[in-house]
């Protein structure tokens, strides 16, 4: 009797915590090692070829861009600049891996705390161990204060996540407008490089007719020393201008993600109409509507508050709440009901409650001090 009733509870134990494994064993990641390695690197500092980013670029990605097809073989123009700025520029890649942070945050924050088995096997080995039988116990328990901080929890990492987004669009919209600026600021600096290789060329012709004209004595050595001045100007600011030219043009590779080397042109933009004027105050209200860093503060402080009032809701003492079963070695079986409290005597959640308060205060600080530089 004693040795068939072991068998069968020990089968019981064996097969219990052999279903815990394999559900464990399931619900597991395998790991996946990504190294830091020299062609790793290389292989995505590598340039892709600019007539193919028309299959990368994906304007519903890009909110803040226009719908534009990517054509570098009559120039780029810097609509253009700054839709290969928000595909390859690394800072913009870096901010993208972080929003995977917030998104996992969010994940995470919807989980349940596991459930908790256990299970004991006692066997009689010594002493009056006439008529007693093997002794186990199975019981399950759970944490149910994780209810109380949940919906907290959650909305305050659904905000965290939208103000993630917001603010990767404030980032992509400012790569992309510096790569703007800059490629029109290469363009038109271009045009004026061939302005003044056009002006120094006339004013080396006429500096050669004046002296022609000095050595066949028909002109004076004022004339021709004005003459020569004033192709050393022309040609002095020409070199300022082509100096200016390959600045704003290494400007604009770096905001694109290109190298230095890259062989690229740069074309004007085409008429841009003037937006219609408008009173001072219509434009900060425009202003503090519309942009994405205001709007991702915003979301920001919401999740702070989340955190606050779920840093407050954490003050409810710990409960666990189990059902167990167990026989003693007298063979007399039981199934009971157990429960756990914490007692709040020394952590009432004092140090989280002014880390998220104090946090709080911080980002409320930091959107007043936002809309007072706009």
């Amino acid at each position: 009797m004693t040795d068939q009733s072991a068998c069968q509870h020990g089968t019981m134990c064996s097969a219990m915590l052999g279903a815990a494994a394999v559900l464990l064993v399931a619900g597991c990641q395998s790991y996946h090692p990504v190294p830091l390695t020299r062609d790793a690197v290389d292989a995505a500092l590598e340039t892709p070829e600019l007539s193919e980013l028309n299959k990368t670029y994906r304007p519903e990605e890009h909110p803040g861009l226009p719908p534009i097809t990517i054509d570098p073989a009559d120039g780029i123009e810097p609509t253009e600049a700054a839709c290969i700025a928000a595909i390859l520029n690394p800072s913009l890649r870096s901010a993208r891996s972080r929003r995977g942070i917030a998104a996992a945050q969010l994940i995470q924050a919807g989980l349940l705390p596991n459930p908790q088995l256990s299970a004991s096997l006692d066997i009689p080995s010594g002493g009056a161990t006439d008529g007693t039988v093997n002794a186990y116990g199975l019981g399950v328990s759970w944490d149910i204060t994780a209810l109380i901080q949940q919906q907290a929890n959650i909305n305050a990492a659904r905000a965290s996540d939208t103000a993630a987004i917001l603010d990767l669009m404030w980032q992509e919209w400012q790569v992309a407008n510096a790569a703007r600026l800059a490629a029109t600021q290469a363009a038109w600096r271009n045009t004026a490089c061939l302005a003044l290789e056009q002006a120094v060329d006339e004013a080396a012709a006429s500096a050669d007719t004046i002296f022609q004209a000095r050595d066949a004595g028909e002109a004076t050595g004022i004339d021709a020393a004005a003459a020569n001045a004033t192709l050393q100007a022309y040609t002095s600011r020409l070199r300022t201008a082509e100096r200016d030219r390959d600045l704003a043009a290494l400007q604009a590779k770096r905001a694109m993600g290109l190298p230095p080397d890259a062989e690229l042109a740069f074309t004007a933009p085409g008429n841009v109409d003037a937006p219609a004027p408008s009173d001072l105050a219509t434009i900060f209200a425009i202003a503090r509507d519309r942009r994405v860093d205001l709007a991702a503060l915003r979301y920001g402080y919401e999740s702070k508050e989340e955190n606050v009032r779920a840093a407050i809701l954490s003050q409810f003492p710990r409960i666990s709440f189990g059902v167990n079963a167990a026989r003693d070695t007298g063979d007399v079986q039981t199934i009971g009901v157990g429960i756990s409290i914490d007692l709040p005597i020394f952590d009432r959640s004092q140090g989280r409650i002014a880390n998220e308060r104090a946090t709080r205060e911080v980002l409320y600080n930091e959107y007043i001090e936002r809309e007072f530089a706009l």
